[in-house]
Parts: C-alpha cells; sequence; structure tokens
C-alpha cells in the first residue's frame, strides 16, 4: 500500500515505480524506485524528523527523497492526487468539481487557503483516503484569521476531517442568500464551513476580476 507522499510523486510525475525490499523511513510505504541512505538524504534541507514512520528503517524511497524538494513551493490552492492522477487547484470551481466528483481509488487531499508560500515539508503531513464521503485532508489556513480584519500572514497546518456532501450544501445555503462572503476560522467554524466560505469568497473575487476587466 502506497503512503500519501508516494501516491502524490506518483500521479505528479505520471510514473509508477516498481518497489523492493524494504519499507522507507519517512513514509512508511514500500522502498520504491531509487532509494537513496539516510546520510545523503540528511545532507540537504530537512527539519521535520518527527514526521518519520519506521525509524528502524536506513533508506528513503525515492518519492519522499524528491518531495522533499518541495519544501517552498507554491501550493497554489491545494491538489487532489491518486496513483495515476494529479491536479492543481487554481480556481473555486477546481475545487468543488473535486469535491462533487471524488476519485474512487485512493487519493490525496489538500486545501491551502492562505496566499503565501508555506515552507514547510506539508506532503509528509497528508493523509490517504479510502471513502469519499467521509474525508480526511491537510489544510494550510491562517491560525487566527478575522473576516475582513487579518493583515499578517501568519499559517498553520492541520489535517482535519470532513464530509464533501455537507461542504456543498453549506456552499448553495450560502451563495442562496446573494451576500459577500468572507471565509471563516476552520478552528473555531470547522472545515466544512471554513472550505464552504472560502470556495464562495474566492469564486466572488474571480467575479469581480472578470467584471473589473
Amino acid at each position: 500500500m502506497l503512503s500519501s507522499s508516494q501516491i502524490v510523486w506518483s500521479g505528479m510525475n505520471s510514473t509508477i515505480l516498481e518497489p523492493i525490499e524494504g519499507l522507507c523511513r519517512i513514509c512508511g510505504g514500500p522502498l520504491l524506485g531509487n532509494p537513496v541512505g539516510v546520510k545523503k538524504f540528511y545532507s540537504g534541507k530537512w527539519t521535520d524528523e518527527g514526521f518519520i514512520r519506521c525509524p528502524s528503517s536506513r533508506y528513503i524511497c525515492q518519492p519522499c527523497d524528491e518531495n522533499k524538494r518541495l519544501f517552498s513551493k507554491n501550493f497554489h490552492k491545494g491538489f487532489v492526487a491518486t496513483e495515476k492522477f494529479f491536479k492543481w487547484f487554481d480556481t473555486a470551481q477546481d475545487i468543488k468539481d473535486t469535491l462533487c466528483r471524488l476519485p474512487d481509488h485512493p487519493f490525496v487531499l489538500m486545501f491551502k487557503t492562505w496566499p503565501p508560500v508555506y515552507k514547510r515539508h506539508v506532503i509528509f503531513f497528508t493523509p490517504v483516503n479510502f471513502n469519499k464521503e467521509q474525508v480526511s485532508s491537510l489544510f494550510v489556513f491562517h491560525p487566527w484569521h478575522n473576516p475582513g480584519k487579518t493583515k499578517d500572514d501568519s499559517m498553520t497546518a492541520a489535517t482535519m476531517f470532513f464530509t464533501p456532501q455537507k461542504v456543498l450544501q453549506l456552499i448553495n445555503k450560502l451563495e442562496s442568500k446573494g451576500h459577500e462572503v468572507y471565509q471563516v476560522n476552520p478552528v473555531q467554524h470547522g472545515p466544512e464551513l471554513h472550505l464552504a466560505t472560502y470556495i464562495l469568497s474566492i469564486k466572488q473575487k474571480e467575479i469581480k476580476k472578470i467584471q473589473g476587466a
């Protein structure tokens, strides 16, 4: 069974690697591709030793080794990945369409609901999903976001459990009121309302941008 890091790498690179005997020190999945030793892996930028899933292993799989380079990548508005598919979220509709049609195969979800680059090894935080009715996702968000007032760019990440259908219902309910929507904090209001308000706030900004063009 592949780890989330391995699923993301496979989907992102459209490549399925063959496993060899052993487990990856970082993700705990099978050793895939061309593993590297601990010494070589640690020679680069690595500050997240708490992520390791198999401390008895002295090798790191190729996907985890290469995913380390995503440390300071702009993750757009998030992504969805399976072993054979990868899609960045660039618009509100991208996110909504994905929630409407989540993959049948094991998949990984990440939502980035605050704009700045988040310099962390976020791929290793992500969980694998086997059920599209109730989903776990990594959220990268502002930790104390106050609608319309927050000025700083503080960011944090947390894995949260939510129901996609509830998010879609909230979107329809909020949209029917016709009011301007601001995203709310997931810690205070829950991941469903956070995601629904984020999608609508982005959609409203996209419409304003088109109208002002």
